[in-house]
């Protein structure tokens, strides 16, 4: 895509972003794809604050599983610390 518009731009075919803007749509509607139009409803720091909130959900997540893994991974190891004592 971006070679397409790169090319009209320096063969003088696009002058004007709206050109651009048109060529990518149409390039994306050849290729099957959903153009979107409009410039949404969802503001950008509402996007931003909701992207915040599900990161930071998954970071907590992730932070809980490694706990988990860790807590698992040490039991193990005095189980096994247990084992060899009591074959010595």
């Amino acid at each position: 895509m971006l070679t397409i518009l790169e090319d009209q731009l320096e063969i003088g075919r696009l002058t004007l972003m709206g050109e651009a803007k048109n060529l990518l749509d149409k390039q994306l509607s050849d290729l099957g794809r959903v153009v979107l139009k409009g410039g949404g409803s969802v503001s950008r720091s509402d996007a931003d604050d909701a992207a915040h909130r599900e990161y930071d959900a998954f970071s907590a997540q992730r932070k809980l599983e490694r706990q988990l893994e860790a807590a698992a991974n040490i039991a193990k190891l005095k189980r096994e610390a247990e084992a060899a004592g009591r074959k010595r």
